[in-house]
């Protein structure tokens, strides 16, 4: 008995009233879930989809009977056509090319970043879907902003920066028309292409627009202080890692978040500002 929403999928196991929780074993794993009741295993499988392993709990609920309740947390809010993967392998493959293709399962694993193959095909696959839709929708259509951006995703794990980049050109424009979520959706992907691109004085207006947009964080100033770093504005450089320093130091903890990293360049812009004793410390 399972039941799924956008964010998690629900396991219920029917307990006979004498069964405790001490006979109750639950192992939850990202790609699989064991389930053993009084020695006796009742479920044994990988899910249909990832699993985020620090969000998904179980419990049992008292009621008319007595049920062990296993929440599943999604790793993407995508549907799950199947509980179990091999439920999913047995059933016709979804066509890509379907009106209600859901892109999101194409979208690249962070948890499996070398299967290159599988990234390879799922690219010509969402691109060969974003030029049927460009043709027939437009840029504008919500389908067509959603697969693109399933596509950079995908592509940024292969590196496809100038590809990218041809189709940022055309995609930005209508992000900042639009206004909505696609509207930082579109800013940052540039920003991040014309950084990992060295075109770092195109890079640095659009971080200051996110800055100017989302507010600042540790994460986003640190990015502005390299930008700065890079192009030889030391200054700005070091007053930015400050800002980032001082983010993670109030939200993370003194030895939490990337102070590390923060540390060692503040280091080096103050080195290169001749400030050799503050930068050794």
């Amino acid at each position: 008995n399972w039941s799924q929403s956008d964010a998690e999928v629900t396991l219920k196991f029917d307990l006979d009233s004498s069964v405790g929780k001490e006979q109750i074993k639950v192992k939850i794993d990202a790609a699989h879930l064991s389930v053993v009741i009084a020695g006796r295993s009742v479920f044994n499988e990988e899910p249909c989809g990832k699993v985020n392993v620090d969000e998904s709990d179980w419990q049992i609920e008292v009621g008319a009977t007595k049920t062990l309740v296993v929440n599943l947390c999604k790793k993407k809010p995508v549907k799950w056509r199947a509980l179990t993967k091999e439920e999913e392998q047995s059933m016709p493959g979804a066509d890509v090319m379907d009106d209600n293709f859901d892109v999101m399962q194409l979208e690249h694993d962070d948890d499996d970043p070398e299967r290159v193959e599988e990234q390879l095909e799922n690219e010509k696959k969402l691109e060969a879907r974003y030029q049927k839709l460009v043709a027939e929708r437009g840029i504008d259509y919500e389908e067509t902003l959603n697969t693109f951006f399933a596509l950079f995703d995908n592509c940024i794990q292969l590196y496809r920066l100038n590809k990218l980049s041809d189709y940022l050109e055309q995609v930005v424009p209508v992000c900042r028309k639009r206004g909505d979520k696609f509207y930082m959706k579109g800013i940052q992907a540039l920003a991040f292409v014309r950084w990992k691109q060295s075109r770092f004085r195109e890079a640095l207006p659009l971080f200051h627009e996110m800055e100017g947009y989302l507010g600042k964080s540790a994460a986003l100033c640190e990015n502005i202080a390299h930008t700065y770093n890079s192009l030889g504005d030391f200054e700005k450089a070091e007053d930015y890692l400050r800002q980032a320093l001082k983010f993670i130091e109030q939200e993370a903890g003194m030895n939490k978040g990337n102070r590390g990293g923060v540390l060692l360049g503040l280091g080096i812009v103050r080195d290169r500002l001749g400030k050799h004793n503050e930068a050794l410390p």
